[in-house]
């Protein structure tokens, strides 16, 4: 997934398949952004859950959060 802002993230989601794969081709943008705020409350749980399920004691996970089009 590429990251960006949310109004970014809403026009690169009618480029992609996930509507038709997540079954929601109807969701506009106000379900999308309500969605991504649902995710954003959700998310240090969500990456505990994934830490605990896929890393080993003492791992770590590096993120690049630099965007290509602002190097």
């Amino acid at each position: 997934v590429d990251p960006d802002s949310k109004l970014a993230t809403t026009r690169w989601w009618r480029n992609t398949t996930l509507p038709e794969v997540f079954d929601v081709t109807g969701a506009g943008e106000d379900e999308l952004y309500c969605a991504m705020d649902w995710l954003q409350t959700r998310q240090g749980a969500i990456e505990k859950k994934l830490a605990s399920r896929h890393l080993q004691e003492g791992e770590m996970v590096l993120f690049e959060f630099t965007h290509p089009d602002y190097l």
